[in-house]
């Protein structure tokens, strides 16, 4: 559920940072998360919510972290890396990632993800994620070892 949040949340992020009608380049989490929470509040996210989103977006970057994060905290962070880019994808049970991917569906995921993040690349070179970029986030999230339908 977080990585769902997270992702709607990071997709209409990412689109009011480029559909804005100025030069000025906004950067939240440089700004603090304070400047998010209000952020996010305003678009209705609070609460005990509020407060997990933001540490799990906190372990982006600082993952050395995770261990002592809130069991909910380590939850979404490791949950986002296994559905992202499959990390610890052979620690999950066949069955039991039959049975997520089923009832949550990714879409097309592996190929959309992408090329959002190519396109943002392209759009922003100086950006955070232009260098996840250039280190080749693209090509590891298209090839993540968690299908995006429901497993045959």
């Amino acid at each position: 559920m977080l990585s769902r949040l997270y992702a709607k949340w990071m997709f209409s992020w990412e689109t009011a940072l480029t559909t804005r009608d100025t030069n000025r380049i906004v950067r939240p989490l440089e700004w603090g998360f304070d400047w998010l929470a209000q952020f996010l509040a305003a678009r209705g996210l609070a609460g005990g919510r509020l407060r997990l989103l933001r540490e799990v977006i906190e372990l982006h970057d600082a993952p050395h972290r995770a261990p002592r994060a809130s069991l909910e905290t380590r939850l979404g962070h490791f949950g986002i890396g296994l559905d992202v880019l499959g990390v610890h994808r052979e620690d999950l049970h066949r069955e039991t990632l039959a049975a997520i991917v089923g009832a949550w569906p990714r879409g097309d995921f592996r190929h959309q993800f992408p090329r959002v993040i190519r396109d943002q690349a392209e759009r922003k070179p100086w950006s955070h994620i232009a260098r996840l970029d250039r280190l080749g986030l693209g090509a590891r999230i298209a090839a993540a070892p968690v299908p995006d339908g429901a497993p045959a």
